[in-house]
């Protein structure tokens, strides 16, 4: 699946794109994303099917189409861990913990960028010409954080940016992040950045058949990329 679009959001024209390919030998993607934009906001929003949870593809498309409703109600607030996780369980039709999944976003605002969720996989940027990084730490490399975890609330992360001008924003489920060698993700998102801006349309197509021969041979996971481009 992918998805690209372009829009004029506070004078600033972004490309935004997404691609999720099934992992090899797998049923079904277990990954979901959303991009979408209004007057108010650009949404970036992805989730990663827990695979030990039988219907965890119902789950992460569920916090993703849940997510998006009630950040453009109400925005991104101290009660947003709770309502979403209310929400979420509530519009499925079958046990919560066979739909477990994280949960990670980044939300452009008019005067901020808002980021953070729960589990693995990146969030990164290029913002106001410097590169951040924002990665969840575990105690166990086996072990996520999840919508059902133990502590949830406390583990949901929200964190505020300020900015004056978004060069590149990034998400990644952690099938694609994990194989992005450390202290290479900022010329990765500046490559891609290039890319975008000689061709979008070429360079999500390359993207996916990047994904789907993955180089890596040993990670048949799901994987998952979001992109967020501006340019004035």
């Amino acid at each position: 699946m992918k998805k690209l679009f372009k829009v004029n959001f506070s004078n600033v024209y972004y490309t935004v794109l997404g691609c999720s390919v099934k992992g090899k030998g797998k049923g079904l993607n277990q990954d979901s994303f959303l991009v979408d934009a209004d007057e108010d906001r650009i949404f970036c929003l992805l989730a990663d099917g827990l695979g030990s949870a039988i219907n965890s593809e119902i789950g992460s498309e569920t916090v993703c189409k849940v997510a998006r409703q009630i950040i453009k109600k109400q925005g991104i607030t101290e009660e947003f861990p709770y309502v979403l996780k209310k929400r979420w369980a509530n519009e499925l039709q079958v046990k919560p913990i066979s739909c477990n999944t994280t949960f990670k976003f980044i939300v452009v605002e008019k005067d901020e960028i808002v980021f953070g969720g729960i589990g693995d996989g990146w969030i990164i940027g290029i913002v106001d010409g410097r590169f951040f990084g924002y990665k969840s730490i575990n105690s166990f490399s086996n072990q996520t954080d999840s919508m059902m975890s133990v502590g949830y609330e406390d583990r949901f992360k929200i964190v505020r940016k300020p900015y004056e001008k978004i060069q590149i924003l990034s998400l990644a489920t952690d099938g694609f992040s994990e194989d992005v060698e450390s202290g290479h993700e900022e010329n990765f998102i500046r490559d891609c950045l290039s890319e975008i801006n000689n061709g979008a349309e070429t360079f999500l197509d390359d993207l996916e058949n990047m994904i789907i021969n993955w180089p890596i041979k040993t990670n048949q996971d799901d994987k998952t990329i979001i992109l967020c481009g501006g340019n004035k």
